[in-house]
């Protein structure tokens, strides 16, 4: 069960950051959808795509676990490769497996930071 804000959604690329927030159904009129982006800096980029091991990336499973389960929020990275190649995998929050966590931490920072970029009022009245 969810109030407010329910998800957020970063996607990151060469130069840019743009984070969504999501609410849900009767919550869209209090709370509409909001976005932010932020210019990326070339070494963001590269420390992001460092933390990345690609053959290990592909060989891990969709799900780690079993995301959502016992009503745990989810998250997911997806990631795209200059070849077209591209892998997404669910886990619950927090429990980024060993060849995500490194990059997971990152992302999990840049939202964090692009999160006090939303207009605070919506994120007061929302944040039940």
């Amino acid at each position: 069960m969810c109030y407010g804000y329910c998800s957020y959604v970063l996607s990151v690329e060469r130069g840019t950051a743009v984070l969504q927030a999501y609410s849900q159904g009767e919550d869209k009129q209090k709370c509409p959808d909001l976005k932010v982006s932020a210019d990326l800096s070339e070494m963001h980029w590269k420390e992001l795509a460092e933390s990345i091991d690609r053959e290990s990336l592909l060989a891990l499973p969709r799900k780690i676990g079993c995301p959502g389960c016992v009503d745990e929020p989810v998250e997911s990275i997806e990631v795209r490769f200059s070849d077209h190649a591209k892998t997404e995998i669910y886990y619950n929050a927090g429990g980024a497996p060993g060849e995500l966590e490194g990059l997971s931490q990152k992302l999990t920072a840049l939202k964090e930071k692009l999160v006090k970029e939303l207009p605070p009022a919506y994120l007061r009245q929302c944040n039940f």
